[in-house]
This record gives structure tokens, sequence and C-alpha cells, in this order.
């Protein structure tokens, strides 16, 4: 304790959860438990009616489930073998290894495009997208453009201007895909996010996504002959 209030050392936490369940007052949370790939095949197979009705499944999301490769692989096998839809969201950034597997055990792929540009990617995701590009291209072309999607994050002061957009469309028409983009609107969810691991002031708002925008953006992705789907 500090004359400011509970000083964590992040260093040296080992996420064990002991402090939260000792809090009073609940002001530290643990959120989330963790499960073996066997235990979510059970649970999510309870909704098989639903997933066989509704022409849907299960989407595997993040963070990055490629991070961890062996435990989404299990869990796509399992999935597979109980006659269960997979789609698996992801942003683009893996290996050979992952890219062969992703191929053979998910239905379809939702794959984030954020840049085309190399230097601005980098700059404001920390690492260059010619991996990504590479692998959205090689997904067309081994798998064809019916099982897989990209979706582009629509974020203000990164890639919600004319150049950036038609970069990443450009891309597009390049490696032959034909069919619908999905358009994420960005919104400050995340702010809260920051603010429950101690990092508030490393949330950066990049302002707002106006309707105009937004509007100027379908008429785009309309020109070079895609479907805009704005995701809400």
């Amino acid at each position: 304790m500090t004359s400011k209030g509970i000083l964590r050392n992040r260093e040296k936490c080992t996420v064990c959860g002991i402090c939260a369940a000792a809090c009073p007052n609940k002001v530290i949370e643990k959120i989330g438990r963790e499960y073996e790939a066997e235990e979510i095949a059970l649970l999510v197979s309870r909704d098989r009616g639903f997933y066989e009705t509704s022409g849907g499944g299960v989407t595997v999301s993040g963070g990055e489930p490629t991070v961890q490769a062996s435990f989404l692989f299990d869990l796509l096998i399992k999935l597979k073998a109980l006659g269960i839809h997979t789609a698996v969201e992801t942003c683009g950034y893996f290996n050979t290894d992952s890219f062969e597997k992703l191929q053979t055990f998910s239905d379809l792929i939702l794959f984030d495009l954020k840049h085309s540009d190399p230097v601005k990617h980098r700059e404001y995701i920390g690492t260059s997208n010619e991996r990504i590009l590479e692998n959205f291209s090689q997904f067309v072309e081994k798998i064809g453009s019916k099982r897989i999607i990209p979706r582009i994050p629509v974020i203000p002061g990164f890639n919600a201007d004319a150049k950036s957009m038609h970069g990443i469309l450009s891309f597009l028409k390049e490696s032959a895909y034909k069919g619908p983009v999905h358009l994420m609107p960005y919104n400050r969810m995340a702010k809260t996010k920051y603010v429950k691991i101690g990092r508030g002031c490393d949330y950066r708002d990049m302002g707002e996504l106006t309707d105009a925008i937004k509007t100027e953006i379908n008429g785009m992705v309309e020109s070079y002959g895609y479907e805009p789907v704005f995701n809400q």
C-alpha cells in the first residue's frame, strides 16, 4: 500500500489470483479461467442444435489464437470431430506450420488487414506486415475466396484516409480475392481494459469515426467491385 493506493509489481506477478480472492471489496478481480480443449468442445457442443439451425458454428478469437497454436489446433480438431463448423479470427502474423494447419482444420478464416504500408504498419503495430500480406495471398491461392474474409479495422488517424484504404483494396485486387470485405469501425471500448490492467496512461484515443467517413469508405470498397459489410 502507498499513499496513492495499491502499487503492483507486475514483473513479479504470476497471475495466481490470490490477491483477487483476498480483496474484500473486489477492487482487484481475476477475469476468465483456464480450460482444456476438451472442456470447451463439450461446452460448445451443447449448442449444436442452434448451429445447425442458424448455419453457424464456433469462432475462435483472441488476442491472437495462433499464439497458443497447440491448444488452438487441438480444439479445432475436436470441434471438427463433432461436426461443428469452425472459424478462426487472426491478425495473420503466424508461421508456415500454423498456415498449413489452419487450412486443414478451420472452415473459415477471418483475416485482419490493418494497413498495406510496411512503414506505417510497423510504426503503429510494432512489426512488419510482410508476413501478414504473404499469408493472406497464399490463403486465397490455396483455399480460395469462399473460406477467407478480409476484415479491416477502420481507425481514424491510422487507416481511415483515402490513401490507406486504396492501398489495402489494391492489395486485395492483386491477391485475386473475390468475396465481401468486412469493415470494423473503431470504438473506445479498449480504454476500460487498459485501466483494469493498470495501463490507463498508455491508452491512445484515435478520435471519432464519423458517418461521413464510413460512407466514403463504403463507396471506395464498392468502387473496387467488393461488397462492403460494416460490422457494428
